[in-house]
Order: structure tokens, then sequence, then C-alpha cells
């Protein structure tokens, strides 16, 4: 089961629809606003909610959130990277962005400590 201790969250305006991608990984972009992060890129936190482009967003930066396992399971204390969707995969040649607490399948909502 993922759970999440959060400590330093913040709201943000969307640039992209995020309707599909809550708990992704995001970035924030030249206008300030919440966007996708490039495939293996470092992020600026995970957002909480689902908003539609222009909306405000829920974005938690640190301590444990939930991600979302992207197009590769991932297994407990493996070290983490993100997708271009912002979901995550186990770290390859990317930024690694945390670690797994539990483990998960493609598209299950795992428990990630962020670095």
């Amino acid at each position: 089961m993922a759970y999440e201790i959060k400590n330093f969250c913040y709201s943000l305006v969307t640039g992209i629809d995020f309707t599909n991608l809550q708990y992704a990984g995001i970035v924030i972009d030249a206008n300030g606003e919440a966007n996708a992060p490039g495939a293996e890129e470092s992020i600026d936190g995970v957002i909480q909610d689902n908003p539609g482009v222009g909306e405000t967003a829920q974005i938690c930066q640190s301590g444990i959130t939930m991600l979302t396992v992207g197009s590769v399971g991932v297994s407990a204390g493996e070290k983490l990277e993100v997708e271009a969707d912002g979901k995550v995969v186990t770290l390859n040649t990317g930024v690694a962005i945390g670690k797994a607490l539990n483990s998960g399948v493609a598209g299950e909502v795992i428990s990630v400590l962020l670095y």
C-alpha cells in the first residue's frame, strides 16, 4: 500500500493538462508553470491532484510522496528516474529523483522518498 509523509508542498499554475497525470513528476517551465519533464531529467516536485491547463496544482517537493510507475515495474529500494510523462522507472542513465519504498507494476501508484 502506498503512503505519504509530505514535507514541503506548494501551489503552481499548470501549463499542460494534468487530468490524467496525478502523482507524476513535474518541472517548472520558462513561464513559471508546471509542465511535464523530459525523460531522465530532474524534477521540481510531484503533482498531487489532477488539474487541467491553467488551473492551480498542488506540488509536493520533498518528503515521501506517491508517484505513478511508468512503462516498467520497479522494486522497493531501487533508485528512480522519470520518463517523459513524469512517471517513474528504475534509474538507468537519467537523474535519480528518489527511492522506491515499495514495489509496483506499470501504472500502479507507489511511495517514493524524494531526493
